[in-house]
């Protein structure tokens, strides 16, 4: 692991985190390099550090960028070898032995939904130990029963004691459905590794045309991009009769980068169509990702539930690419009004009618790309959550209480 002398006047932020994640690195790599905070990531489970294997893609895999680089870390007791959402992953006790133990002066936590995850919330406030939450929770996907319960049980939490970083509009409503005070939320974006992508996007896209033949998808035809797990909650199925409904009226290509069960029955949906270029490139490791956005123009998500954000149209959009989303995920009120076309889940007819919209102004939609997605980057999440620990430790931050420039997730 990574180790770096610590400064004690900077205040010490300890991250609880699940496990290993690709999306997540980046941000602890770059709080590593504030000098306003000193940073540790205490992990519960090695998940995505070793290979394993992932149900919704069938196979086993590990990410082929490094995820445990350029960073402070540490493997709590029985991480080694467990499995996020295991029992005892939710009811792992570390978190509150490490906040008792006074080793960071704040806290992060990207979750509360498990029985660990609460007794440290509560622990932490009873002991009057900062906690800041990072999460995407939406009401989107809610019954009014779930939704009294959580207020029971979350909302002294978020009345009282947790500092929210708002990583987008649906998550700021909901946490202030909890009873969370609008001076005890944070902006900090939802992002990828900016950086990255954008080095990525310059670099692929002037081979667009090159990629595109490799896959066998015509130069000319717009591409319409699915990429994630060809499971039932994502709903490819639908996007494949949409495709097939579209394709009767103009020439388009259908390029799915992603493995699952429903890998076979979207391939037989799509075969044959008249109009229809079609190629699916299986799973794509990260490595692989920029070859698969530079060719599209269009990146679509229709899942049908509990799409809490979709971070995937996150590092689309840094190539250019235009969303279509089903009303059921939750960057959409961030990320494709007025850029994109949203839809109803598990409508296939709206889906294609979405889609059409966009290829009739397709150029003109996607030169509002740049400046939307350039107000999810990496910089802005970190600076919101060097004020969050800045603010919860009595230090003063740069932009404390004030909205940022471009919106306020």
């Amino acid at each position: 692991m990574t180790r770096s002398p610590r400064k004690p006047e900077r205040p010490r932020l300890g991250v609880i985190a699940s496990h290993f994640i690709q999306y997540q690195a980046p941000i602890w790599r770059e709080l590593a390099k504030r000098e306003e905070i000193d940073l540790t990531v205490y992990y519960l489970s090695d998940h995505g550090r070793r290979p394993g294997f992932d149900a919704g893609f069938g196979h086993t895999f590990q990410w082929d960028v490094p995820l445990d680089q350029g960073y402070r870390w540490e493997l709590l007791p029985g991480a080694e070898g467990t499995s996020p959402g295991s029992l005892r992953h939710r009811m792992s006790l570390e978190p509150i032995k490490k906040a008792l133990a006074g080793t960071a002066d704040v806290f992060l936590r990207n979750d509360y939904n498990s029985p660990g995850a609460l007794l440290f919330f509560y622990a932490c406030m009873a002991r009057g130990i900062p906690v800041l939450y990072r999460g995407d929770s939406t009401l989107l996907h809610e019954s009014p029963g779930w939704r009294s319960w959580k207020r029971m049980i979350l909302g002294p939490l978020f009345r009282n004691g947790v500092m929210v970083l708002s990583v987008g509009k649906l998550v700021r409503e909901y946490t202030m459905d909890l009873g969370a005070p609008p001076d005890r939320i944070v902006s900090s974006p939802h992002n990828v590794d900016t950086p990255y992508w954008e080095e990525a996007a310059s670099r692929r896209r002037p081979e667009r045309d090159r990629i595109r033949e490799g896959f066998g998808l015509p130069p000319a035809r717009p591409v319409v991009l699915f990429c994630g797990k060809l499971i039932e909650k994502k709903r490819p199925m639908d996007l494949a009769e949409a495709m097939c409904r579209l394709s009767e009226r103009r020439e388009v290509s259908l390029l799915v980068a992603g493995a699952g069960d429903l890998l076979e029955p979207m391939k037989a949906a799509v075969s044959g169509v008249p109009g229809l270029s079609v190629h699916f490139a299986g799973f794509v490791n990260q490595s692989g990702l920029p070859d698969i956005y530079a060719v599209a123009d269009i990146v679509c998500l229709p899942s049908g539930g509990d799409e809490t954000w979709g971070l995937v149209v996150n590092e689309a959009m840094h190539f250019g690419c235009v969303p279509v989303v089903s009303d059921r995920v939750g960057c959409g009120p961030d990320l494709v009004e007025g850029i994109g076309e949203s839809f109803s889940a598990g409508d296939p007819v709206a889906l294609a009618s979405a889609i059409g919209k966009v290829l009739d102004g397709l150029e003109e939609r996607k030169s509002r790309v740049p400046s939307r997605i350039g107000r999810y980057s990496l910089a802005r999440a970190v600076d919101g959550i060097v004020e969050g620990a800045l603010r919860s430790t009595n230090r003063s931050g740069a932009h404390a209480g004030t909205p940022r420039p471009g919106g306020n997730p």
